[in-house]
């Protein structure tokens, strides 16, 4: 999976995204709808951190997660 894909089944990926930052509010999460930037813009307000930071975060996210893998390896 990748974004277009999270962003098409983001009622069920958001899930994933929650338990990752907790911080997060239902309305940040809503407001993400998918979109891989403003998730780290969300990231970045709600955690006071840089978007470098936010964006090592996403891609330590996406190396972990099972949505990302690529299909030869599921």
């Amino acid at each position: 999976m990748d974004w277009i894909a999270a962003s098409a089944e983001w009622r069920r990926f958001k899930h994933a995204v929650r338990a990752e930052w907790k911080n997060l509010t239902n309305a940040q999460l809503d407001a993400v709808s998918g979109v891989r930037a403003r998730l780290g813009e969300q990231i970045c307000s709600s955690y006071g951190v840089t978007a470098k930071e936010a964006e090592r975060q996403i891609c330590y996210f996406e190396a972990r997660s099972e949505y990302f893998l690529p299909v030869s390896s599921r």
